[in-house]
């Protein structure tokens, strides 16, 4: 399991971030502790989210609990956890899976 640790949560996963550099590959779940509360989310890349897309053939992408970033990174992952922390947005973009 990976842990990424931030100022006042936790994010950890079952897999490493995927890091292959192909399109396909980038998008993982992740679960974030914060607050006395465990949340799953999505996170894909804009291109796979797009490689998706052509790949189904499909007009529109729907996933629910889920962040898009530009890059997989942790970095980015990190930003986005704590702009929604800021913003109190982590109940819009992620599943409450359990609380204490």
């Amino acid at each position: 399991m990976n842990f990424f640790n931030g100022e006042n949560y936790r994010i950890y996963m079952y897999y490493p971030l995927p890091t292959t550099g192909k399109v396909e590959d980038e998008n993982f779940d992740f679960f974030l502790d914060y607050d006395g509360r465990t949340y799953l989310g999505t996170v894909f890349s804009i291109k796979n989210m797009i490689y998706l897309m052509n790949k189904e053939n499909e007009v529109f992408f729907y996933s629910q609990h889920s962040i898009f970033l530009f890059e997989i990174s942790i970095d980015a992952l990190k930003a986005s956890i704590e702009k929604l922390i800021k913003n109190n947005e982590i109940n819009l973009y992620l599943v409450l899976q359990s609380s204490s």
